[in-house]
């Protein structure tokens, strides 16, 4: 199940064995941001596993009539599949890697109305020719993204992240808090170990996997 982040932060201030609110060296923000350091890492190697679902997401996009350029979900890492709706079906498209000019299939006696290739240029799709019909979610965006930048404690922590990668999460962000003091071992450094293996035995299992699963979600 979904957990606020504050929930994680308290857990990690416990750790430290200090009182949530607590000023000093562990500021809200110097908490915030090991715990997004935490996630940002995890998500490295969530990628070798994210044809399974991981970070996988679908995205749609809204467009217009006779647009070349459309801007991508900043937060998108990896394209799968992009589809254009045609009709009522979204259509898959092709990534023009060749970058020809023809963007449409001439053989199938519909130039103009089937857009069936696209480019990347930068943060952005080109169609060339534009796209010649538009309106609301017309782009559908299959893809892996980059996890939540967490701004508030009150914003959850998604079910993807089950308890495995939440347990490791607090621990190895109260050893990256207390990484300024010299010749420290922190106490719980074995199970920060412990649920480091129990990560990389989920993400061995995701990599080794032929069928879909879902997480389960503690």
């Amino acid at each position: 199940m979904a957990v606020a982040i504050g929930e994680l932060e308290r857990d990690v201030l416990e750790i430290l064995q200090k009182a949530p609110g607590t000023q000093g060296y562990y500021t809200a923000q110097k908490l915030r941001t090991a715990v997004q350091e935490c996630f940002d890492y995890l998500a490295t190697i969530m990628f070798d596993a994210s044809y399974g679902g991981w970070l996988d997401d679908i995205r749609y996009l809204t467009t217009t009539a006779n647009q070349a350029l459309v801007s991508l979900p900043e937060d998108i890492a990896q394209i799968k599949v992009i589809r254009y709706k045609i009709d009522t079906v979204y259509v898959p498209l092709t990534y023009d890697k060749e970058e020809k000019s023809a963007q449409t299939d001439p053989s199938d006696g519909s130039a103009g109305n089937d857009t069936l290739t696209y480019r990347l240029l930068g943060d952005k799709l080109y169609f060339n020719p534009p796209l010649f019909e538009g309106g609301t979610d017309y782009l559908m965006i299959e893809g892996t993204y980059y996890p939540p930048r967490f701004l508030s404690r009150l914003e959850k922590i998604g079910a993807i992240w089950n308890p495995a990668f939440r347990n490791y999460i607090k621990y190895r962000t109260a050893s990256i808090l207390v990484s300024h003091k010299r010749d420290f071992t922190p106490p719980w450094s074995r199970f920060e170990a412990e649920w480091a293996g129990q990560v990389a035995k989920l993400v061995e299992k995701r990599v080794n996997t032929t069928t879909a699963i879902k997480e389960f979600a503690g």
